[in-house]
């Protein structure tokens, strides 16, 4: 199956910063659907995976509003990540609400985040095939769930793996499958010789 390319001015800007500011220098500010998109000359639009448990319609309504206009160029960061234990302390609280939809402790397993991120994820990878747009992936702890999916949709539209700071060995396993990487100022410096330059981008991810 054939997939679709990157456009090549994505080598040439930060593809994931939150700076609001880095927009006027071409880079793509990430943004959630609760947030506005004026004044950004780029940006990628997405339901972090420590969000979905709190995702509403209302999100997924916004986001499609968002993801559709031409400024956005991507859909994301979305994805999964089974390392972040969400604390009573964030608000509204996801711990709260994540223990109630899985019957759960306070505390929930590896196997109940991936039952709330999981279908989330999975809309955004569709929303991402259905308006034609790259997909920027948020993954911790996740590598052969993403796998699998990746395996299982077959995207046609190019997946990015933001701000990757794993081994060689695990690099090459996600390039062989297709996906770009994204690295940031903490990724691991032996990377970028391991790996095709056509699969290479970059990203500050400054708030």
């Amino acid at each position: 199956m054939k997939h679709a390319e990157l456009p090549a001015w994505f080598y040439d800007v930060d593809v994931h910063t939150h700076d609001r500011r880095a927009s006027a220098d071409g880079a793509i500010v990430c943004i959630t659907p609760r947030e506005s998109a004026e004044d950004l000359a780029r940006y990628s639009c997405g339901i972090h995976p420590w969000d979905a448990a709190t995702a509403t319609d209302s999100d997924f309504r916004a986001l499609e509003q968002l993801c559709a206009s031409p400024a956005c160029v991507a859909v994301g960061e979305c994805g999964l990540d089974t390392k972040h234990r969400p604390t009573p302390t964030e608000s509204p609280s996801q711990a709260h609400l994540l223990a109630q939809q899985q019957h759960c402790a306070e505390s929930p397993t590896r196997e109940q985040l991936l039952a709330v991120q999981t279908p989330v994820f999975r809309r955004q990878i569709e929303l991402s095939e259905r308006l034609g747009k790259p997909l920027i992936i948020h993954c911790v702890g996740a590598v052969d769930e993403l796998l699998a999916l990746r395996r299982e949709l077959r995207p046609r539209q190019p997946w990015i793996f933001h701000g990757f700071r794993g081994k060689p060995q695990q690099a090459r396993q996600l390039t062989d499958h297709g996906i770009y990487l994204s690295l940031g100022p903490r990724s691991n410096p032996a990377v970028p010789a391991t790996i095709p330059a056509s699969f290479l981008l970059h990203e500050s991810d400054t708030q």
